[in-house]
């Protein structure tokens, strides 16, 4: 029965490798244009950086280490919150897209177009957060709330990252997790994109709390704290779909991974949790329905809201993104089963101007290499203003923005891109990891790239949500690689 376990891991490999292998040669064209635009005193550092790593390999840095592990994360730790409070001071930013509408809609500010809400739904749940969280702390200035709020999300980012390192470094393997830790802080938790106020960070953080929670589960031997560790993944699953309903694809490879285990005869099948999950997370969804049909802060009309065939729509048209004629057309018809007509006949009438097969590989091809390629995730992704000018010209400044917006440098850029290859290159060295927890893993990666590629994405942005799953797996990669394991193992 072992062949179930191993032919599952066969079947994801496939898709799992062509679409990172796509990426990897996408971020290998972006690591050029990136280097082009780098700085002397950058590559001067960088040289100076590797000659030091050079010159320390005399002592053994692995014993230095581990003797004092605990007091380098913990430095570690209290460093990344320094430089993210200055970042939020520094960086005081906000945009010309939907950020700014749900600042707006937070703070009441007059001629907020609320309609705005009743398209997107999905905004819905991170607007009610943020007007609660404007009147906690006693309505501040524009300037002050997204000072306020991007505090708020580092604590919880950094909190999720201590949970992760603490309480699974005993359950995977200890240099796993610390490279994992490590990737995440360099590729998210240091990144620009902590300072702009929207769902990519929240969702960043419900994946990574979601996944140290199911694995804590799995090796859980007490019942009852088995049955509230469900009960939290329950509830992760609902604000993660309320949050950013992609987010919801771990949970469904969760289902997929627990049925094969079964065929596998590995363990059964526990129907009272999975009964009590579902309860849950359909009667919290159903409630902040009702919740928002009778909300105080604006009208909510069910008829205008976008379908998903909205967004397949767009996922067809040129690299697959943002459309602003599909809105346009999409907004002007008030009648929900009208648009759902439209936006069918649409992507019918876009698949066939692919005309062949070979054709329409080429596009989804395309479109991969643009959801995925930009490590720096697309900063800037439109316009980005800081609000607070700040005469001193702070380091970042010179790394992030160009005078007073947000720009797309070269050091930064092309230091995001190694990470993001050595990252994928440990993806591709994961494929001989068989293990129940890699092939979630597996599914969940290639449910996100998927879900990518069908609907709106051409921007890299929409990574940021499921990196926790991308880097655990590239964590596990990299130690096979640094092991030269090479073969299945359970």
């Amino acid at each position: 029965m072992r062949k179930i376990k191993v032919w599952s891991n066969n079947l994801i490999n496939i898709p799992l490798m062509v679409l990172t292998g796509i990426t990897i040669m996408g971020v290998i064209s972006q690591l050029n244009i990136s280097f082009q635009k780098t700085s002397v005193t950058y590559i001067s550092t960088v040289i100076l950086l590797l000659i030091s790593y050079v010159f320390c390999r005399k002592f053994n840095l692995n014993k230095i280490f581990n003797k004092y592990e605990k007091k380098i994360w913990i430095i570690s730790f209290i460093l990344l919150f320094v430089w993210q409070i200055y970042m939020l001071a520094t960086m005081n930013i906000n945009t010309n897209w939907d950020t700014a509408i749900n600042l707006q809609g937070a703070m009441q500010i007059p001629n907020t177009d609320y309609s705005y809400f009743s398209r997107y739904p999905n905004n819905i749940f991170i607007l009610m957060f943020e007007h609660v969280f404007w009147l906690m702390m006693n309505k501040p200035s524009l300037s002050l709330f997204i000072f306020e709020l991007g505090t708020f999300n580092v604590i919880l980012l950094d909190l999720s990252l201590i949970l992760f390192k603490c309480s699974l470094q005993s359950i995977l393997k200890k240099r796993v997790v610390n490279i994992a830790i490590i990737l995440m802080m360099l590729l998210v938790a240091v990144s620009p994109w902590i300072t702009i106020i929207y769902s990519d960070i929240p969702a960043f953080i419900i994946s990574l709390t979601s996944l140290s929670i199911f694995i804590l589960i799995n090796h859980e031997t007490n019942m009852h704290k088995k049955w509230i560790e469900t009960i939290l993944l329950a509830l992760l699953a609902t604000i993660g779909y309320l949050v950013k309903p992609s987010v919801i694809i771990f949970f469904i490879a969760i289902f997929i991974i627990l049925i094969i285990k079964y065929l596998q005869h590995e363990g059964k099948f526990d129907f009272k949790k999975i009964f009590v999950a579902i309860i849950l997370f359909g009667g919290l969804t159903c409630s902040f329905t009702q919740i928002i049909k009778h909300n105080s802060l604006f009208k909510y009309d069910s008829n205008a809201s976008f379908s998903m065939l909205h967004y397949a729509a767009m996922g067809l048209h040129n690299t697959g993104g943002y459309y602003g004629k599909d809105v346009i057309v999409d907004g002007s018809l008030k009648n929900q089963a009208e648009r759902n007509r439209r936006d069918l006949k649409v992507i019918g009438e876009r698949l066939q101007s692919f005309r062949y097969l070979g054709n329409y590989q080429t596009f989804l091809f395309n479109k991969q290499d643009f959801n995925s390629q930009d490590a720096t995730w697309n900063w800037p992704e439109g316009e980005m203003i800081l609000l607070k000018d700040n005469s001193s010209d702070p380091i970042t400044h010179k790394l992030f923005l160009l005078h007073g917006v947000g720009a797309k440098k070269g050091d930064f850029w092309f230091s995001m891109q190694i990470i993001w290859l050595f990252s994928l290159i440990g993806v591709l060295f994961s494929f001989f990891d068989i293990s129940w927890k890699s092939q979630i893993l597996k599914y969940t990666i290639v449910g996100f790239f998927m879900f990518l590629l069908i609907f709106e994405a051409g921007r890299s942005r929409y990574m940021i949500q499921f990196m926790p799953f991308i880097l655990v797996l590239a964590s596990i990669g990299i130690d096979r690689m640094m092991n030269w394991e090479f073969k299945y193992e359970i």
